[in-house]
């Protein structure tokens, strides 16, 4: 049985194990098989690799088991075992020398569709062969940095050489099964915004679907960086500038700075109300090629509805632009229209603009049909945003000034500038 806090650990940095498909465990003695009930539970399709012939004996015929394969996970490139969505090594890469790790771990890979998951002791952990078998005698003290090295995310629980324990995942490129390449999420904030962020970027960790996420601060106030700052650097990738760099220009940086198939665009007061959310457009964006921004709103309008796509998809089609709280981006878009123009100001038009250029290019700005649901965000910021009066009058005079510069550049593209420029 595994550890509750592993398990919680496990359930937050890789919710996609707990999902229906295929799994590749590497490893289970007689009495010890974490996991199993869990992965079961959720629907998963479970192959064991074992190789220790006693193991392999003991769970042959065990029900919750698609198959059982006799095997040195050293050698699994030789036994032909297929691929699968995830591949699980838990409590394994200690059992090898340290030297031949890089190298299966790479096999392991080749193995996976999607996910690859690993744990083991952080640290020095001794153990000699158990109940007679020398597959399970430690022979590596394994740190951080060894699967950073590979290009693996990290987190661990406890201390390190006093029976501390670290997990390592990894999402591959190659995911057939596990869908497109994982989405980048891009959040912005400016200012003192820590009562928001507390909120929104726990609400974007939690999302089921994999992702990763850079958060761009322009400018944060100090209790805003501070948090920022305060929050464990494998979740998420942190750029600080003193300077307001703008929305447009900011949202570019952490835009830029992954080339991912899916962006989506999230502003810091977006507040993620299930857990499904990205999901959902990623869902539209990969059955719906037309489909050039696709977003939820946040607004009590609902629009005209439109089933597109195979399979069908019902969408509510926005014959303006999205709001850009909450806005996804594919790849298929940004090189036919960039991204934002840099030439606006600080706040205002860039989602009008970028919106206009997406229906110039015959694409259609769409929104999540929520018709019969309950929305999937909330704007936390909505009732006070105008509060403050010399706020509201610097963002009319900035605004006045992004629609003088957003109706000069729609001039611009109407005469031939490329949309993506």
């Amino acid at each position: 049985m595994i550890h509750p806090e592993r398990l919680k650990q496990l359930k937050h940095y890789t919710p996609y194990l707990f999902r229906p498909g295929s799994i590749l465990n590497v490893g289970a003695n007689r009495i010890r098989f974490d996991l199993l009930p869990e992965l079961h539970n959720a629907g998963r399709e479970i192959t064991l690799l074992e190789a220790w012939p006693e193991n392999v004996k003991h769970w042959a015929n065990e029900p919750r088991l698609k198959e059982t394969i006799e095997g040195d996970v050293r050698e699994i490139d030789k036994l032909k075992v297929g691929t699968f969505d995830v591949v699980l090594w838990w409590h394994g890469p200690e059992h090898i020398e340290r030297d031949e790790l890089e190298a299966t771990i790479a096999k392991l890979e080749a193995a996976a569709e999607g996910l690859v998951v690993l744990g083991c002791p952080w640290g020095v952990y001794k153990q000699g062969p158990f109940m007679g078998n020398p597959y399970d005698e430690h022979k590596a003290s394994l740190y951080p940095a060894d699967f950073e090295a590979m290009g693996y995310q990290v987190a661990t629980i406890g201390e390190a050489d006093k029976h501390g324990s670290l997990m390592a995942w990894k999402w591959l490129r190659n995911q057939k099964k596990a869908g497109p390449q994982i989405p980048h999420v891009v959040m912005v904030t400016h200012g003192e915004r820590e009562e928001y962020l507390k909120q929104t970027i726990p609400a974007v960790l939690r999302t089921t679907w994999p992702l990763t996420l850079t958060v761009i601060a322009n400018a944060p106030g100090d209790k805003a960086a501070k948090y920022l700052r305060s929050m464990r650097p494998e979740l998420f990738k942190l750029q600080i500038y003193k300077r307001n760099q703008g929305k447009p220009r900011a949202a570019n940086r952490g835009w830029i700075a992954r080339d991912a198939d899916y962006t989506a665009l999230l502003d810091d007061d977006a507040l993620a109300l299930e857990t499904d959310w990205l999901r959902k457009l990623v869902d539209i964006a990969d059955k719906i090629p037309q489909a050039g921004i696709i977003g939820h709103s946040m607004e009590a309008t609902n629009w005209p509805t439109r089933v597109l796509g195979e399979p069908a998809r019902t969408v509510q089609v926005q014959p303006g632009n999205l709001g850009g709280a909450c806005m996804l981006v594919p790849r298929r878009t940004v090189e036919a229209c960039g991204y934002y123009n840099e030439e606006l100001p600080h706040y205002g038009e860039s989602d009008g603009l970028y919106g206009w250029k997406v229906r110039k290019s015959g694409r259609l700005c769409v929104y999540f049909d929520h018709s019969d649901l309950g929305r999937s965000f909330a704007h936390l910021g909505e009732a006070t945003a105008d509060d403050d009066p010399e706020y509201a009058e610097w963002k009319k005079e900035t605004r006045r000034e992004a629609q003088e510069i957003m109706q000069r550049l729609m001039a611009e593209y109407e005469a031939g500038r490329p949309l993506n420029q």
